[in-house]
C-alpha cells in the first residue's frame, strides 16, 4: 500500500511539473525547510527512425520528462530526481496508435542527503548515482553511448567524499567511496520487477546476463565504488580513475569487477564565443553483469562544439564482449541543436541527429528529430 501511494504521488508531482508547474514557476532561490531550492523541469521528445540491413525497420518514439531539485544550506544539501518516461523496451505496433505514447512509467531516480561538516568532507546517503566512470556526466547531446551499459544508476547506500587542496596540473582532487545495493523495488523501477530486473521503464543493465539478476542486486550493502578525480568537468583538464565491485544474488554468478579511466579537456577557440570540449573513457570489466567469465571492454569518446545558440555533438564508441556471449560492436553519432530561448520560448531547443550502429553482424542507422523544453527555477 505504501508503494502504491508513493507511485501516485510521483506521477502527480511529474504531471504538475509538466502542466501547472510550468505556468507558475516558483521564484528563484525559493526558501523552504531551511534550504535554498533550485532546479529544473525538462521534457524531451526524440523519436528514432531505425533502418537496418535486415529490412526490419522500426520507430522508437522516445520521450521523457524529469523534475530535478536541489536544496542547499551551509552544512546540508538535498537533491532529488523524478522521471517519467516511455518504456524503452516497447516498440511501436503498426496499426496501433496507442503504442506511440505508451506504456510509460515514473520512477525516483535520486534522493540524496549530503552532510558537509567541513569544506573538505562530505557524507551522503540515500538513493544515489554511483561514482564509477564519468562518461555519463561528460556526455552531451542526445545520442546515447555504450557507457550506459555500466552506468551505476539508482543505487541505495551511502558514501564519503574528501576534497584535497588544489594541486599543480591535477587541480582540485576529489576522492569518493560509495557502498550500496541496487534499488529493485516497484517505486524505483516504475512497476513491480524481479530482483535486478530493470526492464520496466529503463533499459536493462544486464544486456548479456540472466534477466532475473543484475549487478548489486542483493539487498545488502556489499557492493562498492572508489573514485579519484581532479580538475573541472566543463573547462580545462578533467581526469578520473575509478574501480568497482558489484555483488550478485544469483547462485551461478560471480561478483563483477570493473575499472575505468577518463580524460576530458575543454577550451575556448576563436574567442570566447566558440568552445570545444572533448572526452574519452575506457572501461574494463570481468564477470560483467555478474556473469562468470564474461569480459567487457568499452571505449567511449565525445566532442562538443558550441557557438552562440548552436551546439554540435559527436560521439564514437567501441565495445567488445568475450565469454558466454561474444560481440564486437561500434557506434557513431552526430547531433545538431539550436537554442530558441531568445527567438520563440525561453528554455526551448530543437535539433536533429544521426546514428550508425553495428551490433554483431547487424548494421543499423537511425534519424532523430529532437524537441526539448526546460523550465529552470
Amino acid at each position: 500500500m505504501q508503494v502504491s501511494v508513493a507511485w501516485r504521488v510521483t506521477i502527480l508531482i511529474v504531471l504538475f511539473a509538466r502542466t501547472g508547474g510550468a505556468q507558475t514557476p516558483p521564484p528563484a532561490g525559493l526558501e523552504f525547510a531551511g534550504l535554498n531550492w533550485s532546479g529544473s523541469v525538462t521534457t524531451r521528445l526524440d523519436p528514432g527512425f531505425h533502418f537496418n540491413d535486415t529490412g526490419s525497420n522500426t520507430v522508437d518514439p522516445r520521450f521523457d520528462s524529469g523534475l530535478m531539485a536541489l536544496g542547499t544550506s551551509e552544512y546540508l544539501d538535498f537533491n532529488t530526481y523524478i522521471r517519467l518516461k516511455r518504456n524503452e523496451g516497447q516498440r511501436v505496433i503498426r496499426g496501433n496508435p496507442a503504442s506511440y505514447v505508451g506504456p510509460s512509467g515514473a520512477y525516483l531516480g535520486e534522493a540524496v542527503v549530503t552532510l558537509k561538516p567541513t569544506n573538505w568532507l562530505s557524507v551522503y546517503a540515500g538513493k544515489l548515482h554511483g561514482s564509477f566512470g564519468a562518461a555519463w556526466l561528460l556526455q552531451t547531446g542526445f545520442i546515447e553511448t555504450f557507457a550506459e551499459d555500466y552506468e551505476q544508476t539508482e543505487r541505495v547506500g551511502y558514501g564519503v567524499r574528501v576534497t584535497l587542496p588544489p594541486m599543480p596540473v591535477l587541480g582540485s582532487v576529489r576522492i569518493s567511496v560509495d557502498n550500496f545495493f541496487a534499488d529493485n523495488n516497484s517505486f524505483g523501477s516504475g512497476t513491480r520487477a524481479l530482483p535486478g530486473d530493470f526492464v520496466t521503464v529503463r533499459p536493462p543493465p544486464y544486456l548479456y546476463g540472466p534477466q532475473g539478476y543484475g549487478p548489486a542486486s542483493t539487498g545488502r550493502l556489499n557492493s562498492y565504488t572508489v573514485s579519484v578525480s581532479g580538475g573541472d568537468q566543463q573547462d580545462g583538464l578533467y581526469w578520473q580513475f575509478s574501480k568497482t565491485q558489484e555483488a550478485t544474488g544469483y547462485a551461478g554468478g560471480s561478483a563483477e569487477q570493473g575499472a575505468a579511466a577518463t580524460l576530458a579537456y575543454g577550451t575556448g577557440i576563436i574567442g570566447d564565443q566558440t568552445r570545444l570540449r572533448g572526452f574519452a573513457e575506457f572501461a574494463q570489466f570481468s564477470n560483467f553483469v555478474t556473469v562468470s567469465g564474461l569480459t567487457y571492454n568499452a571505449l567511449t569518446t565525445g566532442l562538443q562544439l558550441t557557438r552562440g545558440r548552436w551546439e554540435v555533438d559527436v560521439v564514437g564508441d567501441l565495445r567488445r564482449v568475450r565469454g558466454t556471449y561474444r560481440a564486437h560492436d561500434s557506434k557513431v553519432g552526430v547531433n545538431v541543436l539550436r537554442d530558441l530561448s531568445d527567438d520563440v520560448v525561453p528554455g526551448l531547443r530543437v535539433g536533429a541527429g544521426f546514428e550508425r550502429l553495428v551490433v554483431g553482424t547487424t548494421r543499423t542507422w537511425a534519424l532523430y528529430p529532437y524537441l526539448e523544453y526546460r523550465l529552470v527555477f
